[in-house]
């Protein structure tokens, strides 16, 4: 078991019969319990925590949903910027994990695009990724 996994940080569990060998369990801040800047820290403090776990299981490619997105109320596009700006550090630092981004909801798989393909002009963050 977790027994239990703070605001911003992961913890790795078994696959338990799902078709990987592991699972990144994380917890996303709340909109409505914080700041947005806030917010934002510990969502950035989020992706690191799981970034770090994949590395430390030595994982070559995760799954990445639009966390704190849903029940949590974060808005779309807020969450596609700091999740971009994460992963361009990260990539820049020279890993290469391959990392996708599922969404339940198409509408927010839209504005993440849209947000990414904004700041992909001004960023080193690759296309393919």
């Amino acid at each position: 078991t977790l027994g239990g996994c703070d605001v911003g940080h992961a913890k790795v569990t078994k696959g338990h019969g799902l078709r990987c060998r592991y699972i990144i369990h994380a917890v996303s801040p709340a909109w409505f319990d914080h700041t947005p800047d806030r917010v934002e820290a510990l969502l950035r403090q989020t992706y690191r925590s799981i970034l770090r776990e994949a590395e430390a299981f030595k994982a070559k490619m995760i799954s990445i949903p639009a966390i704190g997105t849903g029940i949590f109320k974060i808005p779309s596009t807020f969450a596609a910027r700091v999740l971009h700006e994460e992963l361009s550090t990260y990539y820049k630092d020279g890993n290469e994990l391959i990392i996708f981004m599922p969404f339940s909801e198409p509408i927010k798989l839209q504005q993440t695009i849209k947000v990414f393909n904004r700041l992909q002009s001004h960023s080193t963050f690759n296309e393919g990724v």
